[in-house]
């Protein structure tokens, strides 16, 4: 929608840009190929894992440990550490790594293959905080060893799949099925008594090689990717051999998405879920916060801390907004409130990741904060348009958002610089907060013209063209490889991977799902439809403010008398309601809206006056 100064709504503009496309009303699917993209990839998914660090250490010296040469030094909290060690050993099966040692982190065997003379292991532990320390493997047996430390990122706390393997003669070889998609594969692997280089398979990397000349053996690292779960891979070393070997091999799976509510509707594709599981009604209402203004945004969670923008004081005819950091568990204010700007029709949005809260407001101006202190990071002013309605959306690294003004563009900005990386135009670029996955960016404006961008590069996957264009537009929700679209001529379902229509649905609010159930609002009354689109159950109660946000199975929605609702998705029965203590609104991803959020173990509601939160009982 386009206003006057002041924040008039002219209606006139938005119909002025409404027209008709050719007469179109039908797919206009672009011819663009989408090499990998399923309809699994273009679900909300994790970041794959990737290699932060990596130290090794060769041992030529028949004692009871190997150490890395230099300190492991990782960049962030929560990384998996892995150490694989080979060693040397008699003949018998009595080698074996008896315990891993550094940087005060608890070690666990993930896996040993050692019935062929010697040994080879893999170790992890997962670090909490950063690491710099030197890393040492201690032996049973006094014998030559090399050892390799790596610290993932965006890993999973524990290995997947593992697998070990050994023969007197042939290829090392080891196979290992993957439980997860976009998985790094990883196996340590020794050769005795022969120190022939080793040559990994096609498509495989050696991360690391010693060729032990002393003694003729050769112990090397070797990674695969393991890009779809459930589908072996061989993780082999295609040399002639003809000697005794061993390897063992684990899976660095992908972290699962952190329960943290970091966009509108919670995650990155606005589906009402961010995965969080731990609120079981009945809840009990905690702390409450009055707003430093009038009106606000839906609340960020996030690493224990609420992040809120607010109205401030008026600048003329505009607003200012206020950016505000609360402890999650009290309310207590942590950072702020920090002016954001002022010059605006009307709040700021947010959204949040890799540790910094994004703020954009109404004229294209993104900026960037530290989460944990409050300080200003970087402002980067969006180029080519200057009316920016949607919420931006962090994923990635990135912030993507879409702004309209002269045609429309959707934006893809470097999460710790604010360079652009890059653009693509649309028709017209209003009120759709971009939804993201893995694979894709999805917007929709008005009159159903609905995009799918690559998310790397900003390519064209595809465009569902409706009969016309114009102002105006609508957040969509991605869920099982469908995107569900909302617009005044319908509200689609099309396909993520294609842009095929799949069918229709109504809802005056986006939607959020759990598992396979759907949640619409229609006429203040919330709807449950399963699969095969049959209504399972509904819900009335006063007009219902905002989309409802699910956690653990309950749909939590907010009336706009100030009650709060928690209904079991299953059947629709009421397991628990609180009065918020005051009006409650909602919002639809633009234009400053508010809404419900729901994370790590709290349910955030805003009212017109305050923020309140709510938690288990005990």
């Amino acid at each position: 929608m386009h206003l006057h100064p002041g924040g008039i709504i002219d209606m006139s503009l938005i119909n002025a840009r409404r027209r008709l496309v050719g007469g179109l009303s039908s797919v206009a699917l672009a011819t663009v190929a989408v090499a990998g993209l399923t309809a699994s990839a273009a679900s909300a998914s994790s970041v794959s894992p990737s290699v932060d660090s990596q130290v090794s250490g060769d041992s030529t010296t028949a004692i009871k440990s190997v150490t890395t040469a230099h300190q492991l030094v990782s960049s962030s909290p929560g990384e998996l550490i892995v150490a694989f060690v080979s060693a040397d050993g008699p003949k018998n099966a009595t080698q074996h790594v008896t315990s891993v040692v550094g940087a005060g982190l608890a070690w666990s065997l993930a896996v040993r293959s050692n019935a062929t003379w010697g040994t080879t292991e893999v170790w992890t532990s997962y670090a909490t905080v950063p690491v710099t320390a030197k890393i040492t493997a201690k032996l049973a047996l006094p014998y030559d060893a090399s050892i390799t430390v790596v610290a993932y990122k965006n890993a999973a706390p524990v290995v997947g799949a593992t697998a070990a393997n050994g023969s007197r003669s042939g290829h090392p070889s080891v196979t290992i099925t993957p439980k997860s998609a976009n998985s790094i594969l990883a196996a340590s692997a020794h050769d005795w008594t022969a120190d022939a280089k080793p040559v990994s398979a096609s498509g495989q990397s050696l991360i690391h090689v010693f060729r032990d000349h002393r003694v003729h053996d050769a112990f090397w690292v070797q990674t695969a990717s393991g890009s779809a779960a459930g589908t072996p891979v061989a993780i082999a070393d295609r040399a002639p051999v003809g000697d005794r070997w061993s390897m063992g091999a684990v899976e660095i799976q992908p972290a699962t998405p952190a329960s943290q509510a970091i966009a509108f509707q919670g995650s990155a594709v606005h589906d009402g879920n961010s995965g969080d599981s731990s609120l079981a009604p009945p809840l009990t209402r905690g702390w409450s916060v009055p707003l430093p203004g009038s009106g606000m945004s839906y609340p960020i969670i996030a690493g224990g801390r609420a992040f809120v923008a607010s109205a401030g004081p008026q600048a003329g005819s505009y607003l200012t907004s206020m950016l505000t950091a609360y402890d999650l568990h009290t309310g207590a204010i942590v950072w702020g409130p920090v002016t954001l700007s002022s010059a605006l029709y009307w709040i700021d949005s947010l959204t949040f990741g890799d540790g910094k809260v994004y703020a954009l407001d109404s004229s294209g101006l993104l900026q960037a904060f530290d989460a944990t202190s409050g300080r200003a990071l970087w402002s980067s002013q969006m180029p080519g348009q200057y009316f920016f309605t949607a919420a931006p959306t962090a994923y990635g690294g990135s912030v993507y958002v879409s702004g309209a003004g002269s045609g429309g563009t959707v934006y893809a900005v470097d999460g710790s610089t604010g360079t652009v990386e890059w653009t693509a135009q649309v028709m017209n670029g209003d009120d759709s907060s971009p939804a993201v996955t893995d694979g894709a960016v999805y917007v929709s404006y008005a009159c159903n013209q609905a995009y799918a961008f690559n998310r790397a590069d900003g390519r064209l996957l595809w465009h569902y063209s409706g009969a016309c264009e114009g102002g105006g537009g609508a957040t969509v929700a991605v869920h099982d490889g469908r995107v569900y679209t909302r617009d005044y001529f319908g509200d689609l379902i099309l396909d993520a991977n294609t842009g095929a229509d799949l069918g229709s649905y109504s809802s005056d609010v986006v939607p959020a799902f759990s598992g396979d159930t759907a949640l619409y609002i229609s006429s203040n009354v919330l709807h449950a439809v399963n699969a095969a689109g049959t209504t399972v159950w509904s819900f009335a109660a006063d007009p219902l403010s905002a989309p409802p946000v699910i956690d653990n199975g309950i749909a939590y929605v907010s009336g706009q008398s100030g009650k709060v609702y928690g209904l079991r998705v299953s059947d629709g029965a009421l397991v628990w309601s609180a009065d918020a203590g005051g009006t409650t609104s909602g919002g639809d991803g633009s234009s400053g809206g508010s809404g419900l959020a729901a994370a790590e173990g709290y349910l955030l509601v805003p009212t017109a006056t305050s923020l309140v939160a709510f938690h288990n009982s005990n």
